[in-house]
């Protein structure tokens, strides 16, 4: 076989492998919430679908000091100077076929951003391109700028206000 003949056939294998994995691999019968094929994205985001997730509360009171608060696929940290006073932040991981998490009290604001780091594991998802999506009445309104950690399968975003994210591409 030639050289540049089996070059080809690399290459076409790349090609292939690359476009089955980047695939939409929803089935048409999946279960549909408040989860990825219902949103809309005005950007052109598609919310990540994923195996459903539990349903999990968590709760901290967090102030001037800072602190964190951990739900199922999510954890905020919220950097000192951020709030001026101690505000309970409840985190509410949605039972949704999206790795998404709801935030209280709504239109909460930070002073200094705090840090949102998801975990996509669970979720089909290209390599590369995948962020963190502020959702607001079921459209995606904001992208947030992210950093992907797709060998861990998480993304990290810094956001400055609430009420639901969830992770998209």
């Amino acid at each position: 076989m030639r050289a540049s003949t089996s070059v080809r056939s690399a290459v076409s294998c790349l090609l292939l492998a690359g476009a089955v994995a980047c695939a939409d691999h929803a089935s048409p019968t999946a279960p549909r919430s408040f989860s990825a094929p219902q949103l809309t994205a005005k950007h052109g985001e598609k919310v990540a679908v994923c195996k459903p997730q539990k349903e999990s509360w968590a709760s901290s009171q967090i102030g001037s000091k800072g602190g964190k608060v951990r739900v199922e696929g999510a954890e905020l940290d919220v950097p000192p100077g951020a709030l001026r006073s101690t505000v309970t932040i409840t985190a509410h991981s949605l039972p949704t076929t999206s790795a998404s998490i709801q935030f209280a009290p709504e239109g909460l604001h930070f002073a200094v951003p705090a840090t949102l780091k998801m975990n996509y594991s669970k979720c089909a998802t290209p390599l590369f391109g995948v962020t963190v999506v502020y959702v607001q009445a079921d459209t995606v309104s904001e992208v947030e700028p992210s950093q992907n950690h797709p060998v861990f399968k998480y993304v990290v975003a810094r956001i400055d206000h609430f009420s639901s994210y969830a992770v998209a591409y």
